[in-house]
């Protein structure tokens, strides 16, 4: 299945100012909401896209992603999402994702935000992360499990 998203992903289109830095795809979850009983109901997303870094205002790449729509096999569209991700490397410590105060993510972004940060941190960050005064982002789609 993440091999289908995958290809599906590979056909969105991104502004020429954005360089790709890595792609990911895995299966993770999320809850996405928490009853008046305090109980979480947990769902499964397959998360598939690119973390990239942009030279434009973000309001120019909200723009230009917004409402779009990939399909894949002539299913239902799948929406495309993006979220900043502000990377703080210290010397004494060991890099991690930070929020960016000027946003307002979803639940959603928070939980695929802290499993993009798992899995570099257990993987490594790749070096166009590192690179100073780039602003970065994550593009996805994530249709859920089956």
């Amino acid at each position: 299945m993440l091999r289908d998203y995958e290809e599906t992903f590979q056909s969105l289109e991104h502004p020429q100012d954005t360089t790709l830095i890595d792609a990911f795809k895995f299966k993770f979850s999320y809850y996405p909401a928490t009853y008046r009983d305090e109980s979480v109901n947990f769902k499964c997303a397959y998360l598939v896209g690119e973390v990239r870094s942009y030279a434009s205002d973000w309001n120019e790449l909200e723009e230009f992603y917004r409402g779009k729509m990939l399909s894949r096999d002539n299913t239902d569209e799948i929406r495309v999402g993006l979220f900043p991700i502000q990377h703080v490397a210290e010397r004494s410590a060991s890099p991690w994702f930070d929020i960016d105060n000027t946003y307002s993510y979803s639940p959603f972004e928070v939980d695929a935000l802290a499993r993009l940060e798992s899995h570099y941190y257990f993987w490594g960050f790749p070096k166009g992360f590192s690179e100073g005064g780039k602003e970065i982002y994550a593009v996805y789609i994530a249709p859920d499990c089956n």
